[in-house]
């Protein structure tokens, strides 16, 4: 019985993730949409597709698309000159950029239509005062100017020390490091009077900001495009056709009305597309189920393959521990050391050694879910009168035997109280497997936090609750119908 469920359990998995495309995106409002816009495009073509949103930043999402962990996600050519190829060229065409890649063994698509590079931005009251048209206009008048940017933007190699070097721009009156979305609002508050932006932020559009003019050509270009491995489109050649048919069709007006309907008007990313009349318009209902049932196999393979797995080495351990003192505290010691290190550092620590993706969240799981295995089981069955097990070896039973017939079925409340604790754990802490690309039903949460939008956090949430109280009632008619009744 129990290799079937393992099987079951493997062959689920199998199922899930041999024909499905997994698109994935960095943790930004615009890489949420373009990856939601990819997706929706796949399934248009009824091809099987799993999202993988917010993984985090270059490298991750590029070790993520290396390891297989994921197939495609949108990026941009300047980040991948600067970032992966670390190219000091600031412009190279499509057909250079995917050379420069090959011997990774990548591949990008044309242009998506439109340069999301990053500009100066002031109030429309100070470019009138000042006459700024152009970026070349600040240096005459940077004295009289306060500057507010982006901690990213005043360490990078196309941010402020250089940029004010090649242009010449002598030091602003008052230059501080600020939160990007804080920097917006101290802009219009009249704190500073000049900050960085992105030509496509959605906030824009709140706001009436002049965009200076980079009239020297400083910024890389950073056109969007599809990125993936040269081995998905050979296997994949209608997939990577139907997201190719996108190149030259979002224009930079299009994409920051886009990332303004999420940011601003509250839309999902999951309707956005839609609501735009980018994708085909289905009912929001059928959506929200067809993505909910998609987190629920991704996380009910998480939990059930890392439970099984843990009982396998957990109750082994937990029998020698009884038969052997210096085992038992060697497995109680290794066992409670795991159940301390915080969940997000063993991932972390894991990364290197496994990549990312289903093998090292499954690792991590496992490690949790021993301690309460272990511990119960060890509990149950060290309770157990030796004059029980005197008495089965007189009747003629061998130590296997014993166990079978005696051992377990008498500690068996414990094993249950235990196994039911690991489980209903692993489904909490699966939610810490989207960070490295796992899936399941940390996508949604981990997105709606980020957009600051709840209706995305609940479609991951709200299912985790129902999932764990389900497994408490499955566990408690398990216990009325296993355990003995004397026992119970």
């Amino acid at each position: 019985m129990a290799r079937l469920i393992l099987y079951f359990i493997f062959c689920v998995f199998a199922a899930t993730k041999a024909f499905a495309v997994d698109v994935a995106s960095k943790n930004f409002t615009e890489s949420y949409i373009l990856a939601q816009l990819a997706a929706d495009t796949l399934s248009q073509e009824d091809i099987p597709v799993s999202t993988h949103l917010g993984l985090g930043g270059t490298g991750f999402v590029l070790e993520s698309l290396l390891s297989h962990s994921i197939d495609v996600y949108p990026d941009y050519t300047g980040t991948l000159l600067q970032v992966v190829l670390k190219s000091s060229k600031k412009q190279v065409s499509i057909e250079d950029l995917n050379q420069m890649l090959d011997p990774m063994g990548i591949a990008v698509s044309e242009s998506l239509g439109f340069n999301n590079t990053y500009a100066l931005i002031v109030r429309k009251e100070t470019a009138a005062k000042y006459k700024l048209k152009t970026v070349s206009d600040l240096k005459k008048v940077s004295s009289k100017l306060n500057g507010g940017f982006s901690h990213e933007f005043t360490e990078r190699k196309d941010g402020l020390k250089p940029l004010r070097a090649y242009y010449k721009i002598p030091p602003f009156r008052s230059t501080k490091g600020m939160d990007h979305s804080l920097a917006y609002e101290a802009l219009n508050n009249g704190s500073i009077d000049v900050t960085d932006a992105y030509t496509t932020d959605g906030k824009l559009a709140k706001f009436d900001f002049v965009l200076l003019e980079d009239d020297l050509g400083f910024f890389p270009d950073y056109q969007a495009v599809w990125v993936t491995r040269k081995d998905f489109i050979q296997k994949n050649p209608k997939a990577w056709a139907a997201l190719t048919a996108w190149s030259g069709k979002i224009d930079e007006k299009l994409m920051t009305k886009l990332n303004a309907d999420v940011e601003e008007k509250r839309a999902t990313v999951a309707s956005v597309g839609m609501d735009n009349g980018l994708v085909e318009k289905k009912s929001a209902l059928q959506g929200r189920m067809r993505r909910i049932s998609n987190y629920a196999v991704e996380h009910s393979v998480l939990v059930l393959v890392s439970v099984f797995l843990a009982i396998v080495i957990g109750f082994p351990l937990a029998y020698g521990a009884t038969e052997n003192n210096t085992l038992k505290h060697i497995v109680m010691l290794m066992s409670s050391a795991f159940q301390t290190v915080p969940s997000l550092a063993l991932l972390c620590f894991l990364i290197p050694f496994f990549g990312v993706g289903f093998t090292p969240s499954i690792i991590a799981l496992v490690l949790y879910a021993l301690l309460p295995i272990v511990v119960n089981s060890y509990t149950g069955l060290s309770l157990i009168d030796k004059t029980l097990l005197d008495m089965s070896r007189q009747l003629g039973m061998n130590k296997w035997q014993a166990l079978w017939h005696v051992q377990i079925p008498i500690a068996l409340p414990y094993i249950l109280a235990g196994v039911k604790t690991s489980s209903i754990t692993a489904i909490g802490t699966a939610t810490l497997a989207a960070l490295i690309g796992a899936g399941g039903f940390g996508t949604p949460i981990l997105a709606g936090l980020a957009l600051n939008n709840y209706t995305t956090i609940m479609e991951g949430a709200i299912p985790v609750c129902l999932m764990a109280f389900l497994v408490q009632l499955l566990f408690q008619v398990m216990e009325k119908k296993l355990v003995s009744p004397g026992l119970y």
